[in-house]
């Protein structure tokens, strides 16, 4: 028996082929209501704490049902993020201090599909996750601090209408349709 090539997704491929904002906001949504009713399983996550000040490990694995009684269309994966602050210290190797991977595997046979470059897919889901809260749940006058995502977290914030002269925003990367970095000095919420 001949098995079927695992795939590697690099950054630049899982970049090239991220859906639009709004399908992003979309999806985010779906996954919040699939753990809210149960057809999503999203354990607490597996820690390791490996040698270097501060560094660790963790395992999320995930399973979401779909629609398919037969569990054709369930997806079945898992995110490995390890974090190793001496690596962007003085005198380290230079290299990032954060690397996330993701493993998809077939959920009926548990064959494993591809393997992804989990940094482009955590900074989308979790701008995004942060534009649904925003939209179900900030008033419109709201002042958002920036965050670690920035480009992706102020893409959902313009998406979804609450962007403001009082949010604290930088990025050299297209914001709102502008391409000029934007800096805003926050303000107390």
């Amino acid at each position: 028996m001949t098995l079927p090539p695992l795939r590697y997704l690099s950054a630049a491929d899982i970049v090239a082929s991220m859906p639009p904002v709004e399908e992003r906001l979309h999806l985010a949504e779906l996954t919040l209501v699939a753990l809210a009713d149960g057809s999503a399983e999203l354990p607490a996550k597996i820690a390791i704490h490996p040698r270097g000040a501060s560094s660790f490990g963790h395992a999320m694995p995930a399973h979401l049902r779909g629609t398919d009684p037969t569990g054709h269309d369930d997806l079945v994966g898992m995110k490995w993020v390890v974090g190793y602050p001496a690596n962007g210290a003085p005198g380290g190797p230079g290299l990032p201090t954060i690397f996330a991977t993701i493993v998809m595997n077939d959920a009926s046979t548990g064959l494993p599909v591809a393997i992804l470059d989990g940094g482009p897919i955590t900074a989308a889901r979790t701008a995004a996750i942060s534009g649904v809260a925003l939209r179900r749940f900030a008033r419109t006058s709201a002042r958002l601090p920036g965050g670690a995502t920035g480009w992706d977290s102020s893409a959902q914030e313009c998406r979804v209408g609450v962007i403001s002269r009082s949010s604290a925003t930088f990025s050299r990367a297209p914001i709102c349709g502008s391409s000029t970095a934007i800096m805003r000095a926050p303000r107390p919420l």
